[in-house]
C-alpha cells in the first residue's frame, strides 16, 4: 500500500499504550499525517482517538510496519 495522508493503519509492531493498561495487548492505530521528501510522517492514536506520539519512518520501509488499513 502507498503511503497517502488521511490513511488509517494498524501497526505491525507497535502496542497500544491505553489498552495495555486495561489488560489487554492491542496493536496500535496509527495515521499518515504527512509524506515528504521520502519520510512517512504519522500519529500514533490513543483509544479516544487523540494522538500519543508523532513517529516517521522512509517511505521504502513504509511496507515494515503496515498491517492493515483502519
Amino acid at each position: 500500500m502507498k503511503p497517502s495522508f488521511g490513511l488509517r493503519f494498524v501497526h505491525t509492531s507497535l502496542v497500544c499504550e491505553d489498552a495495555l493498561a486495561m489488560g489487554e495487548k492491542k496493536l496500535a492505530l496509527c495515521e499518515i499525517i504527512r509524506v515528504a521528501d521520502d519520510i512517512v510522517w504519522y500519529a500514533v492514536l490513543g483509544r479516544n482517538g487523540g494522538t500519543v506520539s508523532r513517529e516517521w519512518i522512509e517511505a521504502a520501509r513504509f511496507p515494515d510496519i503496515f498491517a492493515q488499513a483502519a
